[in-house]
């Protein structure tokens, strides 16, 4: 009888507490014809099994609305048709499991801001094109990403640190940089992250906030060394894991419990005999250094017994230390200059340097001669520049780079060679409207040594757009600067003079831009299926060609403004 007045108790309280959850966070989810969409504000939490199980095997769109902050564990696992998932700029958290086995999904947009994505969250999404991950992702947990994802994100972050755990294959969008911050934890503690090293000052277990997050979570792919102050007791579960550049803690001698799955990896245990740091790190195999050893007590001792030779030895012992000082110092510097770096320094440096010493020396005795800068900068100004133009464009996007020429004294022929990584860009095609350089008077070698040649018999000082490259951007490329350099530009003049001419580099800066989003505007709605099929019918309207092309063949088309019609059924309110 009591176990039945128990079961009973705990069903009658928990439909009102799961009830409560949901409104408080006012999430809540419908389905319309194939399109699921989540909406409120805060932490999903549906009971499992969810609400939608029972048509996962027909949603080919999910669309998670602002002010969802997390997706909650498993929720969209196994969701067979799936194709296209919006996900909101508020979102900082995706669950374990979440995307698992959705094996139709090819897309997926990141936002700026999340945090953590969970183990396994978009594993077997074998179709998942290349991911662009955002510098502000601190962890991610293992086999998050399929191993034949190719993941764009910033060199010597957390995310590249889970490709070396996990294999995969790395494109480098840009280069992190170790964050500081600061802040509070439990009731009077305080943390702070400078170069690496995390210090908790405080008392008693560090554990997790009312959120169920640790203060710190946002920077735990820079967390390097941490240092727990005396007071603190204990540390709980989730503490320190997916810190995959942890190497070293130190321990207080009031510590009394470390859980075991506290943190990851191997780190170097630093704290004082006795205590739960050294029973830890004995059980699990990780090096500890006894903070309170003979060691440590011996400088005391030889102050106290070296007191009469106190005139000598702390000079002698301060000249050691400035040797030994001096010493690193230096020799890092020497030891990493390479030899082109060295030459660099011997050749230009001591001229640049030269040249201001004269200067200086010319301002204090001789004025006049401060023209001499003037007239060389003029003769710089003068000297012709072939420039290539900087575009953006999206993967799988074809997009034209113009080259303009400007400072023309006079030429009769113009050759230049193009550097570029072929893996991510194809030359597909070039051509010419500019009247004294006309296309057929070009010569360019697609696909072969990939060189521009231009002659006629008529000497022109014509300027502006000469020359417009056609490029086809990589499906694979990553996120970022894609530089399209001149070599070996030469010029003549009628007289087959050679004419200084200078080559300026562009290029096409790759950036992912949200499916769907026809206008440009952040959002895709009804609007963006009127902008398409105004664009398609060939009105004069813009359109963001990379967000248009939802299947990724490189073209606009019907297909597409079908794909985009799907994507918004059941939407037209918004």
């Amino acid at each position: 009888m009591k176990k039945v007045l128990c079961l009973l108790l705990c069903f009658l309280l928990a439909v009102p507490m799961a009830a409560g959850a949901e409104s408080t966070q006012s999430v809540s989810w419908s389905l319309e014809g194939n399109v699921l969409s989540i909406s409120g504000e805060g932490v999903m939490s549906f009971s499992e099994p969810f609400p939608w199980a029972d048509e996962q095997d027909s949603i080919t769109t999910l669309r998670v609305g602002e002010g969802i902050t997390e997706i909650q564990t498993d929720a969209f696992r196994d969701f067979s048709a799936l194709q296209y998932l919006a996900l909101p700029k508020t979102l900082r958290y995706i669950g374990a499991g979440a995307f698992e086995n959705c094996p139709g999904l090819r897309w997926v947009s990141l936002p700026n801001g999340l945090i953590g994505i969970g183990e396994r969250a978009f594993a077997d999404c074998a179709k998942l094109a290349p991911v662009y991950v955002p510098d502000s992702v601190a962890w991610v947990g293992d086999r998050a990403f399929d191993i034949t994802a190719i993941i764009n994100c910033y060199a010597n972050s957390a995310v590249q640190d889970y490709i070396e755990d996990n294999g995969g294959t790395y494109r480098q969008t840009g280069a992190h940089a170790l964050a500081s911050a600061k802040g509070t934890w439990g009731e009077k503690g305080k943390w702070t992250l400078e170069e690496g090293e995390l210090t908790l000052t405080g008392t008693g277990a560090v554990s997790t906030e009312t959120d169920g997050r640790y203060a710190w979570d946002a920077y735990r792919g820079d967390i390097q060394t941490v240092v727990l102050n005396e007071g603190i007791t204990a540390l709980d579960a989730g503490a320190f894991t997916l810190c995959r550049k942890l190497t070293q803690v130190s321990f207080p001698k009031t510590i009394e419990t470390v859980e075991a799955d506290s943190l990851q990896g191997e780190p170097v245990f630093l704290g004082y005999s006795g205590t739960a740091a050294e029973t830890f790190a004995k059980d699990n195999d990780l090096s500890f250094t006894a903070l309170d050893g003979e060691n440590a007590d011996e400088p005391a001792q030889e102050t106290e017994t070296t007191e009469p030779e106190a005139e000598t030895e702390p000079t002698e012992t301060a000249e050691k230390a400035a040797a030994e000082q001096t010493v690193p110092a230096t020799v890092p510097i020497q030891t990493d200059v390479s030899a082109e770096s060295t030459e660099a320094t011997e050749t230009s440096v001591p001229e640049e340097t030269t040249e201001a010493t004269e200067e200086t020396a010319h301002e204090e005795t001789d004025q006049p001669e401060e023209t001499e800068p003037a007239e060389v900068s003029a003769a710089s100004e003068e000297t012709a520049k072939l420039t290539v133009d900087t575009v953006t464009a999206q993967p799988g996007q074809t997009v034209t780079l113009t080259l303009t020429l400007s400072g023309n004294p006079g030429i009769t022929g113009l050759y230049f060679g193009f550097d570029y990584d072929k893996n991510l860009l194809t030359l597909e095609d070039y051509s010419s409207s500019n009247e004294d350089f006309a296309q057929h008077d070009w010569t360019v070698g697609i696909g072969q040594g990939e060189k521009a040649l231009w002659l006629q018999p008529d000497e022109t000082k014509a300027e502006g757009a000469i020359l417009s490259l056609t490029f086809r951007v990589s499906q694979n490329a990553g996120i970022g600067e894609i530089p399209v350099a001149l070599t070996e530009v030469s010029a003549v003049d009628a007289r087959a003079d050679e004419v200084e001419i200078t080559g300026i580099s562009g290029g096409i800066t790759v950036s992912l831009g949200l499916a769907g989003d026809v206008n440009g505007d952040g959002e895709v709605t009804n609007a963006d299926l009127i902008r398409l099929r105004r664009y398609l019918s060939g009105q004069s309207v813009s359109a963001e060609t990379g967000n248009a092309d939802l299947n990724g063949d490189g073209k606009v088309n019907l297909k597409d403004l079908m794909l985009l019609q799907l994507l918004l059924t059941g939407q037209s309110n918004k």
